[in-house]
């Protein structure tokens, strides 16, 4: 069954069958991929991203190598990735020692824990410049659409002060960053209507042996449609009702275009070295006009990481690879490719 419980229709079979047969079966389009490596940031095509170096796709955060000296200076902590958030969170908030408020602001970061937003957000005012840049790296990287409204605005216009005004200039950029990543959300969540829309169908991802562990395709599924929605305010991923629209439907609503994008993600198994893991993945996207699923574009992009050798980590590292990649081959590639066959 498909997506919203519908059978996939046979031109839906075909065209996942391509793209999950390497080779000649996805050659054989007069419309060959072209592989977007050379437009990967350096770090991603050489595969020299660190677990808190990670290079990030268009205007999510980047975490430079000023947050990994800011690692070894943060004191010793035994805590591991489950540190109480709430904890943290005070540390930040009231500890003396700005190496204790680093090193929380900097976990907190790392667990992804959205109710830290407020805390980091006060912390912008922090006295020691690292404390600052750290969190504003960190509010870029949780903000998202699951913050609140109220939140989300407040979070930018502090940022927006910082990047224009603080005495620092590694803050300012961090500041910067995080700007980048808050307008993307803001952008995501415009305002959409189906009249003169572009409607675009996100196909469940698909891996090379035909399966991805769930986590990963509901992470490649929102990435994709966050990339998509920020690109342009007149496209629409969902359609009223919750069911995808007929071309009836489309015609209605005097829709601009239609289409699909379905992914088909490789990734090799890690190679490990001592105590860290190096990954890579590869993806490969089609555009395709909707109902119908006739090609209209192909393209493709590699990149790597580089993680702790722990499970846990190596997992993460696999779902934060392909949604970097993701977010590039859609950017650079698939949105271009479509914004020039819409009237």
């Amino acid at each position: 069954m498909g997506r919203y419980g519908v059978a996939p229709s046979e031109q839906q079979r075909k065209l996942r069958a391509r793209l999950l047969v390497p080779g000649a079966a996805w050659n054989s389009s007069p419309m060959r991929g072209r592989n977007v490596n050379p437009g990967l940031p350096a770090q991603i095509r050489d595969g020299s991203i660190r677990t808190m170096a990670t290079v990030t796709t268009g205007a999510r955060a980047k975490v430079w190598s000023m947050l990994a000296l800011a690692i070894a200076q943060a004191v010793p902590c035994a805590a591991a990735e489950s540190d109480d958030a709430d904890k943290l969170m005070r540390q930040v908030h009231e500890d003396p020692d700005y190496k204790v408020r680093l090193s929380a602001a900097l976990r907190l970061g790392r667990q992804e824990d959205r109710r830290a937003v407020p805390t980091l957000l006060e912390a912008l005012g922090d006295t020691i410049p690292s404390v600052r840049a750290v969190c504003a790296d960190a509010l870029a990287k949780l903000v998202d659409r699951s913050v609140p409204e109220d939140v989300r605005v407040r979070a930018l216009a502090a940022a927006g002060r910082l990047a224009k005004t603080d005495s620092d200039v590694a803050v300012r950029a961090a500041a910067n960053r995080a700007v980048q990543a808050l307008e993307f959300v803001e952008r995501v969540m415009r305002p959409r209507n189906i009249r003169n829309c572009i409607f675009i169908q996100v196909g469940p991802a698909e891996g090379a042996s035909g399966h991805l562990a769930p986590m990963t395709m509901l992470a490649l599924s929102n990435a994709a449609r966050d990339e998509l929605l920020a690109a342009d305010a007149a496209i629409v991923t969902d359609w009223p009702g919750g069911n995808l629209p007929s071309a009836a439907d489309l015609g209605k609503a005097k829709s601009r275009g239609a289409f699909a994008v379905l992914a088909r993600l490789d990734e090799p198994e890690a190679e490990t070295d001592g105590r860290r893991a190096h990954l890579k993945c590869e993806m490969k996207l089609v555009l395709a006009s909707y109902p119908g699923h006739a090609i209209r574009s192909l393209a493709s992009g590699a990149g790597g990481l580089e993680s702790a050798n722990r499970p846990e980590a190596i997992d993460k590292a696999r779902r934060q690879c392909a949604v970097d990649v993701l977010h590039q081959v859609l950017k650079e590639e698939i949105i271009p490719a479509m914004r020039s066959l819409v009237p």
